[in-house]
Formats: structure tokens, C-alpha cells, sequence
């Protein structure tokens, strides 16, 4: 299976750093680990996301509850289809003693096989807007969302509050004391949400990206996708 990432542009960076994410997320599920999407119940009709509370570093300093009126850029992440197979893929591509190995698939062929459907993407996308918050194209590997609103609507659709610390080093950030929620149908569908908590980088943001190559040669059979230009 051959892949390709477009040598590297921030286009497919980010798009590598989503399937780093769903990656782990689908080990996790194959090995039966507990992970962040498992669901407590909230409000009437509502889901907390646990694990996705905010975490505030030792030596930082509570400055009070975040500007309102702030803009906070979000990244809403959705579960992938069938997350054994693509741990399978993950695992393949890895592996130097595997046929696939540094095969990976490009965005395109990422989406047709693992991303949310269009009527999950869909399904998302309004409840979402329904809450007041601004909700942009998915992405092309169709695992994530770019989400975006003001403290004070971000507060409102995730129930959850938000306050600007000040780390040791004199940087300012936000976190978010408790976990978000969203509506039971959508909690199922959802992985993360990625920006609550700018204190801290996401765990998984840390990981290296898998590697990529402008081309890589198809194996026998295959047929290797042209080269994306973005």
C-alpha cells in the first residue's frame, strides 16, 4: 500500500500529527486500554469526555478565570473506523520487516478508509454550531475539526470553566478545571478536543510523526497516488 505525504508541507504535517493521534487511539482500543473517550454521564442528555481534564504544572500561578471575550482556537478529534484495522496499518508501516513498511497512506486514502463518515462530520459540525462555536472544513484525513469561538462560548458548549495561569517562565495560558461535555449521540464519535488546555502540550502532540517521503515505490500490484502539490 503506498502513501504519500507531500514531502512535508504543513498541510500534510498536520495531517500526519492527526494520524499519530489515531494511531495511539486505535492500539489503545485493540489492547482494551482505558482512554480519554470513555464517557461519564453529565446533564440530561449530556456525556463528559474523562481524561481530557486540563493539567496545570507545578510553579504555575492561578491568575483568575480566562477573558471572555478572548478568540480559542480548537481542534475537535473524531474517532476512526474501524480502529483494529488501522492499528494493523499503523503497525505494518513500522515495522521494517513488514512489506508495508514506510508504505504509509497518503490523507486521501486515510479518509476513505479510517476517517468519519460525511454524516458524522455533519452531525458533529451542527451540534457544534448549535452551540454557538464556528466550525471549519475537516481536515483531509477527515479525523479532525478546526473549531473556534470565545472563552465565554467555548465555556457554554463543553460546560466546563476556564482559567489563565501564569507559568514560572512568565508565559500565560489556559486550562480547563473539568472535563468537557457534549451531547450523548456525539460522545461516541468524538476522540478529543485539543486547546482547552494551552498550559500543557497534548501527550500525543510530543510523539515524533511518522516519517514520510514525497514518493514511496508501490509494491507489486499497487499503484502509487501522484504526488500532491499543497
Amino acid at each position: 500500500m503506498v502513501v504519500d505525504f507531500g514531502g512535508g508541507s504543513r498541510l500534510h504535517r498536520a495531517a500526519s500529527c492527526v494520524l499519530v493521534v489515531a494511531l495511539v487511539l486505535a492500539v489503545a482500543v485493540v489492547y482494551g486500554a482505558a482512554t480519554t473517550s470513555t464517557a461519564l454521564a453529565a446533564g440530561a442528555g449530556r456525556q463528559k469526555l474523562t481524561g481530557h481534564e486540563g493539567v496545570v504544572p507545578p510553579g504555575a500561578t492561578l491568575v483568575g478565570p480566562a477573558p471572555a471575550a478572548t478568540d480559542l482556537p480548537l481542534t475537535v478529534t473524531l474517532k476512526p473506523r474501524d480502529p483494529a484495522a488501522l492499528a494493523a496499518e499503523a503497525h505494518a508501516v513500522a515495522d521494517p520487516g513488514s512489506a508495508q513498511y514506510r508504505h504509509f497512506l497518503s490523507p486521501t486514502q486515510i479518509a476513505q478508509q479510517f476517517g468519519a463518515t460525511p454524516a458524522t462530520i455533519a452531525q458533529v459540525t451542527a451540534s457544534l454550531r448549535q452551540g454557538g462555536l464556528a466550525v471549519g472544513a475537516p481536515s483531509a484525513t477527515g479525523l479532525s475539526l478546526p473549531v473556534s469561538g470565545t472563552v465565554a462560548q467555548v465555556q457554554s458548549a463543553f460546560s466546563t470553566p476556564i482559567s489563565q495561569y501564569r507559568l514560572s517562565s512568565g508565559r500565560t495560558g489556559y486550562d480547563n478545571a473539568t472535563a468537557p461535555e457534549v451531547d450523548a449521540s456525539l460522545a461516541p464519535q468524538i476522540e478529543g478536543i485539543l486547546g482547552l488546555d494551552t498550559l500543557s502540550p497534548p501527550l500525543l502532540a510530543t510523539k515524533r510523526p511518522l516519517p514520510w517521503r514525497r514518493a514511496s515505490p508501490p509494491r507489486p500490484g499497487r499503484t502509487a497516488p501522484a504526488a500532491s502539490a499543497t
